[in-house]
């Protein structure tokens, strides 16, 4: 074993044995009626389906009864191994064996599925750890006709083209900025969307001070899109036009003092141009994706064909206005 795994030893023993740590006693399992009026008993209760079921991770088979209009019929589902006990520990292969033994001895490592459909002639259920999975990519985030969101993001990454008057082309990059929007659901997978985003590069991927000795040079670009959106299950891509306000600044701490420091200047140009996005939606309340915001003509200072871009990664949360909205907190488990 080298001496990296030795130094991680005692954090991956006490945080990757991850079905004993992150996993819950108990949890929810949604249960489905393959046919309407379908009822089902758990631990004593009976609920009439859908309904959302409590369950306590055991490693014995959970007796369930099924009641349809037709048939009363006895049922069990079996336990099966928990996503977070199989992909997480196995995610650290070189200390596999460590981890799964510790998991090995907590009834945390099993669950009953997370979405299951009940019928009247199946008699033994058996989820899967490739179940959350289907489920995942089979899910689909549409929204309602006339739905507004308001959404509050953050561009986490940032790239930018640009070409200050007379300084020929600027090339840089860094982190965060903000981002302010409004969408309307004008068909449940399609909506339009305004949005206010200022696009900076701070140096550092997380905030934090940061020194720069001498003189640098610094960019950020401020944007206003109008686009129409596309759903295509957890995906949707973007499609529309941008108006940019690109700032390039060179910063002289020194200037005035040391003789040879340059000139602080700044220089801004307004241009527009198309924009096209792709984003992810995780949960019902946040996604993340690429914004690619690129102008072809510039009205200011002076009106020209001139290419520029500035592209974004960013990370997006939606607060619905005029429905009722539960987050969506689980992923797979």
């Amino acid at each position: 074993m080298n001496l990296k795994a030795v130094l991680l030893f005692p954090v991956l023993l006490s945080l990757a044995s991850c079905a004993t740590v992150f996993n819950k006693k108990e949890y929810t399992v949604n249960l489905t009626g393959a046919k309407q009026n379908m009822k089902v008993t758990v631990n004593d209760s009976t609920y009439t389906l859908p309904a959302s079921v409590k369950v306590k991770r055991s490693k014995h088979d959970l007796p369930i009864t099924v009641i349809s209009d037709s048939i009363t019929k006895q049922a069990v589902i079996e336990p099966g191994m928990s996503p977070t006990f199989f992909y997480a520990n196995a995610s650290l292969l070189e200390f596999c064996p460590i981890l799964y033994g510790i998991d090995m001895f907590s009834q945390k490592r099993f669950y009953y599925g997370r979405d299951l459909t009940i019928d009247d002639t199946t008699s033994v259920y058996k989820p899967s750890v490739f179940n959350p999975y289907k489920e995942y990519f089979g899910k689909k985030y549409y929204g309602e006709k006339g739905q507004w969101n308001i959404i509050v993001g953050v561009p986490y990454g940032n790239m930018f083209y640009m070409q200050p008057r007379n300084l020929g082309t600027k090339k840089g990059g860094g982190f965060f900025g903000f981002e302010v929007g409004t969408e309307y659901f004008y068909k449940p997978r399609k909506f339009v969307k305004f949005t206010a985003a200022v696009a900076i590069d701070f140096l550092a991927p997380v905030p934090a001070p940061v020194d720069i000795d001498g003189d640098y040079e610094a960019m950020r670009s401020r944007s206003f899109t109008l686009s129409d959106n596309y759903i295509v299950a957890r995906s949707t891509l973007s499609y529309g036009l941008n108006y940019s306000i690109y700032t390039w600044k060179r910063v002289s701490p020194d200037y005035g003092e040391d003789p040879i420091a340059p000139r602080p200047s700044k220089k801004d140009s307004h241009a527009f141009g198309p924009s096209l996005g792709l984003h992810h939606q995780l949960l019902n309340f946040f996604s993340f994706g690429a914004t690619y915001n690129p102008t072809v003509y510039s009205v200011f200072p002076k009106g020209q064909w001139q290419y520029q871009h500035t592209i974004s990664i960013e990370f997006i949360f939606r607060i619905p206005l005029n429905r009722e909205f539960t987050p969506d907190l689980h992923l797979f488990d």
